[in-house]
């Protein structure tokens, strides 16, 4: 059940709010502590107006809340409250068990739901907390952590998934949003959500809006399969937007979160996520190589580039696949053949390994430039190419090369590395990074009157191919995905790189 929860600083406010997202919520959490005084007219009449389940909370200090009076007078007010009818009312795990029995006695309708929040950390002992809550008359217990890594997260989901009683999880923080998106994935009694962005009541909360907009709440249930991108850092990736745009399209039963895993915690949440629904995955930097251990098989491909992209979960088979260097080249094979192509590559990491090992089975020369030169040679000599230092891109408009593909990380300062005079009119140039859309690197190479090609071509090509890989879909069915995903970037800026 989504309940928007709503801090309470004035009740007409708050009905307004109601009334805001009444048609896209299962309920509500009226937050009164935050109201100061509380006008118990007013809010018997916002409850009379009410069509949806309330619950009300009128939390002390300790445990995040707003109320600041005796506990004596907390009490006697949460009487008062009660009086009102609400459907829940919502007490901390710590509250008296006499008061709890009193209040169950007076108003046997009101479903009670015991809280325990941990603003800290995620208890390694999630068992040991539940148990500590425990007392008669309690409908749903509901447990709020903070996660410091997706670990926490990933061990709320599980603990939610496996609960034996009415149990309501979350992390709050960064980390924590999953938690926040995949509660009906894993049988959550209660999953809270914020009108707004900006009147979140807890930290990582997210809005009615993003969890409608973006990863269509409202159609996840128990068979909902989980995919998503591990990396760090992750925030800004856009594979959470346009992924779930084409689940949508393609109608499965599916949801794409980001999951910002560090190469320290990979082993464990790799562990985590198997104990949980995954069909799959995207990875990126850094642990492109250090996921592959992790798997139960790999293709070919991946095999062969020593780097995985992208993970197919059948069966509870995890399987290691590589489409970066696919999607790269289909966007470069839109200018022609890559058959006796001179391409040079900036970069030794693993894009440029991905890259380079399908243009050499297309037929092109490749040389592997490089800052660190024993990267290089060392990549050349695997793949069976040529090598050298970034020192000789001022050399490089003397060579036979047609196609310039930039790899090198955003940090780089490719104004200080490459020039204008460095580059031929008429060649390819290329970059794999999508956000800018113009890259100082083709900035330069539009200067140069070269044939740009965005690092948002590669990124589609890629992701239509692990939409193939995950829903088993073919080329036609993937056609009003990929229109979806060239209309999400900037059609202003993409016309500036034709």
């Amino acid at each position: 059940m989504l309940i928007t929860a709503i801090r309470v600083r004035d009740i007409a406010e708050s009905l307004l709010q109601i009334r805001q997202v009444l048609e896209h919520t299962d309920g509500f959490e009226l937050r009164l502590d935050y109201c100061e005084p509380l006008d118990l007219e007013a809010l018997k009449n916002l409850r009379s107006q009410c069509t949806k389940p309330l619950i009300f909370t009128l939390r002390r200090a300790d445990q995040g809340g707003q109320y600041q009076g005796p506990e004596a007078a907390r009490l006697a007010l949460i009487l008062d409250l009660c009086a009102l009818a609400p459907d829940y009312f919502d007490f901390e795990y710590d509250i008296p068990r006499e008061f709890v029995a009193k209040v169950s006695a007076l108003y046997p309708n009101i479903k009670l739901i015991s809280s325990y929040h941990d603003f800290d950390q995620t208890p390694e002992d999630l068992a040991a907390i539940l148990a500590l809550m425990q007392q008669p008359f309690i409908s749903i217990y509901k447990l709020a952590t903070f996660a410091h890594s997706i670990i926490d997260a990933l061990r709320m989901l599980y603990f939610i998934k496996e609960a034996q009683v009415p149990f309501a999880g979350m992390c709050m923080g960064e980390d924590g949003e999953i938690t926040r998106v995949l509660g009906p994935v894993v049988g959550n009694a209660l999953d809270y959500a914020s009108v707004s962005s900006s009147d979140a009541t807890a930290p990582g909360q997210l809005s009615v809006q993003d969890l409608q907009q973006i990863y269509h709440y409202p159609l996840l249930n128990k068979n909902t399969k989980i995919y998503g991108v591990f990396g760090d850092p992750v925030a800004k990736s856009v594979g959470y937007l346009l992924h779930n745009q084409a689940i949508c399209k393609l109608q499965k039963n599916a949801v794409y979160v980001r999951l910002r895993v560090s190469a320290e915690d990979l082993p464990a949440a790799i562990k985590l996520c198997r104990k949980l629904p995954f069909g799959g995955a995207s990875v990126t930097m850094p642990l492109k190589e250090a996921i592959m251990p992790l798997l139960d098989g790999l293709n070919d491909d991946a095999e062969a580039m020593k780097a995985v992209n992208t993970i197919v979960v059948q069966n509870n088979i995890w399987q290691g696949f590589n489409t970066d260097g696919l999607g790269a080249i289909a966007a470069l094979e839109a200018q022609g053949s890559l058959a006796q192509q001179k391409i040079v590559i900036l970069g030794a990491g693993g894009a440029a390994k991905a890259i380079a090992f399908v243009a050499l089975q297309k037929g092109a020369q490749v040389v592997i430039l490089n800052r660190t030169l024993a990267r290089a040679d060392q990549l050349a000599k695997d793949l069976g190419c040529e090598a050298g230092g970034l020192d000789t891109l001022s050399h490089l408009a003397d060579t036979d090369y047609t196609i310039l593909i930039n790899t090198l990380p955003v940090g780089e300062k490719m104004d200080a590395l490459l020039k204008v005079s460095y580059l031929k009119p008429g060649t390819v140039a290329m970059d794999i990074v999508y956000a800018p859309i113009e890259t100082v690197f083709l900035q330069i190479a539009k200067q140069a009157g070269c044939v740009c090609i965005p690092g948002y071509q590669m990124y589609i090509g890629q992701a239509l191919l692990q939409e193939q890989y995950w829903f088993d879909v073919d080329s036609q069915q993937l056609l009003g995905v990929r229109e979806l995903m060239e209309n999400y970037f900037p059609a202003a800026i993409v016309s500036q790189l034709k």
